[in-house]
């Protein structure tokens, strides 16, 4: 997907045009979308842009309407952990109270689910 729009950092206004965006995974709900950058193994930290990216496209055409009946993007980072015996995953919400500033990121929800091998 490819996507013009712009945003600031700081002080600093960043206009992006035609900007291919990458994504792992989006899931659309009868009233969401849902983002969703996952890993194979934690790590200390990640970009931003990974979820402000396709995050910012999605909520562009929310507000456009031409995403019938969503009400919101969700965005969701997705780390696989444990051991190949007692795996687990972890999610963590993030929303972006400032859609024009990647560095209004926030932590909205965290869980873990541990999985059983049958």
């Amino acid at each position: 997907m490819r996507a013009s729009f712009d945003y600031s950092i700081s002080e600093t206004r960043i206009e992006v045009v035609s900007l291919q965006i990458e994504t792992d995974l989006v899931v659309e709900s009868n009233s969401d979308v849902v983002v969703c950058e996952a890993k194979s193994r934690p790590q200390s930290d990640f970009a931003v842009g990974q979820l402000y990216l396709p995050f910012r496209y999605y909520d562009d055409l929310r507000e456009k309407g031409e995403i019938p009946g969503c009400r919101g993007v969700r965005c969701l980072y997705v780390v696989r952990a444990g051991t190949s015996l007692e795996p687990s995953l972890r999610m963590y919400e993030y929303a972006f109270p400032d859609k024009m500033r990647p560095e209004s990121m926030s932590l909205v929800k965290k869980a873990q689910y541990d999985l059983r091998v049958r």
